[in-house]
């Protein structure tokens, strides 16, 4: 079955919940409480059964794992006018939406800010003025400007990964 890369995430989830879903059950049908002598009733499915299966839902995982690896790699964006990988794109949003929250900080910062000392003993009557070596009001520009190209990158991000197909033959057993 074909699957986008923006349907490879819920499908992921899916195969996740499930792995956990046989975890429990696998300890769930291990062992039967019943008094001494008494009879018990077996599981519907024995630890073997659920082992294969948690084992075969655990190659899935693997399996759509690699696929999107492969896919995030194989797949481009254009960006600063080269073709970079999914993969760098990704990563490169990551970083620039970080630098976008340090400058924001920085922007909201005053020129001049008073502090109050601490000292050993607590308050002191001393007052310190924090003098910024920097424009405040052109780190907040710079932030909203590199916000909005980062915005623009995921929004590429996003067009590309509902876009590329590829095969995930198991597909239709999560979804």
């Amino acid at each position: 079955m074909n699957i986008t890369l923006a349907q490879a995430l819920p499908v992921r989830n899916s195969i996740s919940r499930r792995i956990q879903e046989l975890l429990r059950e696998r300890s769930r049908v291990a062992f039967v409480e019943a008094e001494k002598g008494e009879q018990f009733e077996k599981p519907q499915r024995s630890i073997e059964e659920v082992t294969k299966e948690l084992e075969e839902t655990r190659a899935d995982y693997r399996t759509l794992d690699v696929l999107v690896s492969q896919e995030n790699l194989r797949a481009t964006v254009n960006w600063d006018g080269k073709e970079i990988s999914l993969v760098e794109a990704i990563e490169l949003a990551k970083q620039i939406r970080g630098e976008v929250n340090v400058l924001k900080d920085f922007g909201n910062r005053q020129k001049q800010e008073r502090k109050s000392a601490q000292g050993w003993g607590g308050n002191t009557d001393a007052n310190i003025i924090v003098h910024a070596l920097y424009d405040p009001e052109q780190y907040r520009k710079a932030a909203l400007k590199l916000e909005r190209e980062v915005n623009r990158l995921s929004l590429e991000i996003d067009k590309k990964n509902h876009g590329v197909e590829f095969t995930f033959v198991n597909a239709n057993k999560y979804i």
